[in-house]
């Protein structure tokens, strides 16, 4: 039985208790409103529309890129991501403040749907109120509650933006963006309060029964019932278009306001990267390619021009940079930052070309800012859109070193090493094998490939020094579980790990297509390597050109040897409490974080002490991204810095599993202790 609501008479307010609750569309509204809700609703939309094709109109004129594959673990992303918000929520405080907003603004949006249908649609075609009874007041409780908490999520975000100003809320923009910052937050608010006295003053002339469902409206209520019907009638008559008008305004205004990440967020997480963060996109065709890397707007693919317009300004990636951590000019946010701005002002985006336009190189971004980057991937893990940062950065890298030839003096050394001698320290190729002399390890090529594993032992194993007695140890510990492995000797050659992420394609790629000709000749299938550099390239770079093999980190092996009881230890290390440096590229770049920590307890009878910042949130050593060979004469060293993060755990002995990270946090503790 469907009951409606009793007009009520002058001096009588009160509903009784038989009356069923029931939602009061259009309460107090003229006729003539009802219609110019709905007309400005329809033009608020028209406009959305319109500002949205117009943006996607501006990536679509990028270069193509690859991302219809995977469409299932894209949506899962998206869910997880965009709705569910995990990345965001990763960050408690900010987390749950965006939650709240979140939250607020999708309840409220699903409650003006479920309202528009049970007004306008199942009424008006069935005769049916679907929002009435249990369903209505449970309805009503949900919406304030959402509105309670959208409010909340407000207050924290006003709190944090301008009382506790966390650095990492400034950019490069700040001032572009001040008055766009501080209108996100005034709409919310407004339409949040906006909806709670609108709701308060209808409950203060009805007071219905189920008024106490609506708690925030019930209160609001209480603060006006003493004005008199009349008098709240105006008011709610006044404040509803108001309301109105604020909430349509708002709507029109998405595409070209902060509000805008409400659609380019979950579609930049769906179009997001599903490989391995570190395996950069090749050049395809490089032998015809006009262009190398992005040295203008038009180079951008299609995929990081809506990278430029996703970014949110929120701060994470800038918060887990190395670089900026060490007062270096490098921000991961003001790169994206500046680019997304710079985007709009050229002829992609106004059709017009500008004679007075900077130049992306030099002017919008600095090749000290490119050159910063370590390519540790922090800023990649740590967006919550799944902007990718850390490839932009590489793709102006290649323009600078491909086309400009704009590299360093002891970086363009390393390459040229690369290129004549197949390492970065130009030491001759007949002598990559000398390291192994007494130990009886065979060579491919004396094995005639018929081997278990293959030990890539990488140009720091078999040029530097220290990291020769790691190959040595390493080979022991093979032959003590008697493995049956061997090495390509003077057939081995740089990954070109360095000159890929120094910008070089070119050298990379045909460091790649020899080694994979050598491997794929002796039919490898099995791969250990002790240098996570090597391990990521020939893992996740090399399957790229031909090169699929199963890859493993020495320290992978050394766990697995263990397990099966293939090795073992007489009595635990005396070497005091151990703390472990996770290497960016064993660890962020792909997510090998275990092994070496159960080595560790195996070896010692103890398990690791945990440095503050550790496994997914490790820090960098500072010699990723080719910056091994470069100076760092920028801010402070990285490498101090999380050497002192090792010394303040109090342990004896900083264990490693890098060459790279071993030779700059050995430089580290020694500068540290230099300082006393």
């Amino acid at each position: 039985m469907r009951c409606a609501v009793r007009p009520l008479s002058p001096g009588s307010h009160v509903l009784n208790r038989t009356t069923m609750p029931i939602r009061e569309t259009f309460w107090n509204i003229p006729r003539w409103a009802e219609y110019a809700n709905y007309l400005l609703g329809l033009l608020s939309f028209l406009i959305l529309i319109y500002g949205l094709w117009r943006r996607t109109r501006v990536w679509l004129r990028g270069r193509p890129a690859m991302r219809s594959d995977r469409v299932a673990q894209r949506i899962g992303g998206m869910i997880s991501d965009g709705f569910v918000q995990l990345r965001t929520l990763s960050q408690p405080l900010p987390g749950l403040m965006h939650k709240g907003i979140f939250l607020g603004i999708v309840f409220l949006f699903v409650g003006t749907v479920l309202a528009t249908l049970d007004w306008d649609i199942t009424r008006l075609l069935f005769d049916v109120r679907f929002l009435q009874g249990v369903i209505y007041v449970t309805y009503k409780l949900v919406l304030d509650i959402a509105g309670l908490l959208l409010l909340l999520g407000v207050a924290v975000a006003a709190y944090r933006r301008y009382v506790a100003r966390p650095k990492r809320l400034v950019n490069a923009l700040s001032s572009t963006y001040t008055r766009d910052d501080a209108y996100a937050l005034a709409v919310l608010a407004t339409i949040a309060v906006t909806g709670f006295m609108i709701e308060g003053l209808r409950l203060a002339v009805v007071q219905p029964w189920w008024a106490v469902w609506s708690p925030i409206g019930n209160l609001v209520a209480h603060a006006f019932v003493s004005l008199g019907e009349q008098t709240n009638r105006t008011l709610h008559l006044s404040i509803w278009m108001f309301h109105m008008l604020i909430v349509f305004g708002a709507i029109a205004a998405i595409p070209y306001t902060k509000f805008v990440h409400i659609f380019t967020s979950p579609v930049n997480i769906f179009f997001r990267n599903l490989n391995p963060p570190g395996a950069l996109e090749p050049i395809r065709n490089i032998e015809e390619a006009e262009t190398f890397g992005a040295g203008k707007i038009e180079d951008w693919t299609w995929k990081r021009l809506l990278d430029f317009d996703a970014c949110t300004r929120c701060g994470r990636c800038q918060d887990a940079c190395p670089a900026y951590a060490t007062n270096k000019p490098l921000s991961p946010q003001n790169i994206i930052v500046k680019l997304g701005g710079y985007l709009w002002q050229t002829p992609l985006a106004t059709g017009k070309k500008d004679a007075a336009l900077r130049s992306m190189h030099g002017e919008v971004i600095t090749a000290d800012e490119l050159w910063d980057c370590t390519t540790c991937a922090a800023c990649v893990q740590a967006c919550p859109v799944y902007i990718d940062q850390m490839g932009a950065i590489i793709e102006m890298r290649r323009y600078l070193t491909m086309s400009e030839g704009d590299v360093s003096r002891n970086l363009n050394m390393a390459m040229t090493g690369m290129e004549q001698n197949g390492n970065p320290y130009g030491l001759s190729r007949n002598q990559r094998a000398d390291w192994a002399q007494g130990l009886g390890v065979k060579t491919m090529a004396e094995a005639g490939g018929n081997v278990d594993i293959l030990y890539w032992v990488g140009c720091a194993a078999a040029y530097d020094d220290r990291n020769k007695r790691v190959a040595r140890a390493f080979v022991k510990i093979l032959q003590a579980a008697n493995v049956n492995f061997a090495i390509l000797g003077t057939e081995e050659t740089c990954t070109g790990d360095s000159a890929r992420r120094a910008g070089n394609e070119y050298l990379f790629q045909m460091l790649a297509q020899e080694n994979i000709a050598t491997l794929n000749g002796y039919g490898v299938k099995r791969i250990v390597t002790a240098c996570p550099h090597c391990f990521h390239t020939i893992r996740d770079e090399y399957p790229q050109f031909g090169g699929n093999y199963e890859v493993l980190h020495h320290s992978q092996l050394i766990a697995e040897l263990l397990a099966q009881g293939r090795l073992s230890l007489s009595k635990p290390l005396d070497s005091g409490s151990v703390t472990y440096h996770d290497p960016c590229y064993l660890g962020r770049h792909n997510n090998v974080y275990q092994p070496s920590r159960q080595i560790i307890r195996r070896a010692t009878g103890r398990a690791a002490i945990e440095m503050a910042r550790n496994h997914a949130h490790s820090f960098c050593c500072g010699a990723g991204g080719a910056r091994n060979w470069m100076e760092e004469n920028r801010g402070t060293r990285i490498n101090q810095n999380r050497a002192a993060e090792a010394i303040a755990t109090g342990a004896a002995t900083l264990a490693v599993a890098c060459p790279f990270c071993m030779g700059m946090l050995t430089d580290g503790l020694k500068a540290k202790a230099a300082e006393g």
